[in-house]
């Protein structure tokens, strides 16, 4: 066996970018084709209810397409069918070629033994055909069309919280699909009405299975540790990931790197890493991320690779939060310098700035201050705001020049 290839720090945090569509390179399609290509190149696109400001998987998507508009995914998901919803890295827009390998999952559910989802199989099970019959002759609907419509709470199988659980429960078992969503509430359709008739319904065998977890997150993130490819896709069998993670490096199909400063050995895939790194040119492109936007999900990659200690602290009590109910980092070049926490006020169509938090290292030029304004000029527009109020507590973490601009 080959000994490790070293890399430097700099080179993978830009490797890292890259691989997420952040460091400038990436050429797009416009419209809803280019955001079809982000899904494919990211492998998921995670939902969120949060919308403090617009929701996270919107706020992904215009993070890598400048032209984004919310409906493109009403219409890759509804009309084109070329996504579809289901667990990826928590709740996520996943690429429908990629349907036959969330399969797997479904068995979880048919028999659930987690105690979570066992109590609500034993709930609702009875509900379970009652569902499935009438969606199957009304079609695809939502929660609230199984609301008791004035009758006595748990009166029966109509209630609203049993029937909304057992539709969730008939979505995990993969006998249900999103069909669409209106307002943001699902509407539930039998899978064989949605899925389109071209795509492979064939259950992997566990090697293409555990192939296909390892190249799915090394696509993502260019570079990865074991640890990091776990953690990429949910219900992932860890130990075949390990397994085969091994015959890959041996038939040299994937690298084994070694990144200075670090103990740990990284994997990158051969082919990829040879046609597309290292990466000699900086960047200087600033981007205001989602809190669950893939290129941060992962905490402990984030801190290793950025030096970045980043939390998100909308659900911490608000006497324990350092810096806001729901800051977003900023990405400046290769380095997330800063934190940002606003809001959106739809009802006035402010976008609040509440404070921006610089990291110790890191002071603003006038590079970056023109660079600043004109993105967060950019993410008000994205989240249909006409003005931008500064509220931060305190002014001297904004420079005169950067006041001035906004």
């Amino acid at each position: 066996m080959t000994s490790p290839l070293k890399i430097t720090h700099t080179q993978v945090r830009r490797i890292a970018l890259h691989s997420s569509l952040l460091y400038g390179q990436a050429k797009l399609p416009k419209g809803k084709d280019g955001v079809m290509s982000v899904i494919q190149k990211l492998g998921y696109t995670q939902i969120d209810t949060i919308s403090v400001i617009e929701r996270a998987h919107h706020h992904t998507l215009w993070t890598r397409c400048s032209d984004y508009k919310p409906e493109f995914m009403h219409q890759l998901m509804s009309d084109d069918k070329s996504i579809f919803e289901y667990w990826g890295h928590a709740m996520s827009y996943l690429p429908m070629e990629n349907y036959r390998f969330y399969m797997h999952s479904f068995k979880r559910f048919n028999k659930p033994d987690g105690k979570w989802s066992k109590i609500r199989f034993e709930k609702t099970k009875t509900l379970l055909p009652k569902i499935l019959k009438r969606i199957k002759n009304e079609g695809a609907l939502g929660s609230k069309d199984f609301e008791n419509d004035g009758a006595k709470k748990n009166s029966g199988w109509w209630d609203f919280k049993p029937a909304k659980i057992a539709l969730e429960l008939l979505y995990w078992q993969g006998k249900l699909m999103v069909a669409s969503r209106q307002n943001f509430h699902r509407k539930y359709d039998l899978a064989e009405r949605v899925l389109p008739s071209h795509i492979n319904k064939i259950i992997p065998t566990i090697k293409e299975q555990t192939e296909f977890w390892i190249y799915r997150a090394l696509q993502s993130y260019g570079i990865a540790t074991v640890a990091d490819i776990k953690k990429h896709l949910y219900h992932c069998d860890k130990k075949a990931i390990e397994k085969y993670l091994q015959v890959l490096v041996s038939s040299s199909k994937i690298l084994q790197l070694q990144i200075e400063g670090l103990s740990e050995s990284y994997y990158a895939v051969s082919e990829q890493f040879e046609n597309n790194y290292p990466l000699k040119k900086k960047t200087d492109k600033l981007h205001i991320l989602s809190p669950f936007d893939n290129a941060v999900i992962n905490r402990d990659r984030l801190a290793k690779l950025f030096d970045f200690d980043y939390t998100i602290e909308c659900y911490l009590p608000k006497e324990k939060r350092k810096f806001g109910y729901f800051v977003l980092p900023i990405l400046w070049g290769d380095k997330f310098i800063g934190r940002l926490d606003a809001k959106a006020d739809r009802k006035t169509k402010e976008l609040i700035v509440h404070n921006i938090y610089f990291e110790n290292k890191f002071k603003p030029t006038e590079s970056f201050n023109k660079s600043f304004s004109k993105k967060i000029q950019s993410f008000a527009q994205f989240n249909s705001c006409n003005t931008i109020s500064l509220r931060q507590s305190e002014q001297s973490l904004f420079t005169k020049e950067l006041n001035n601009q906004i």
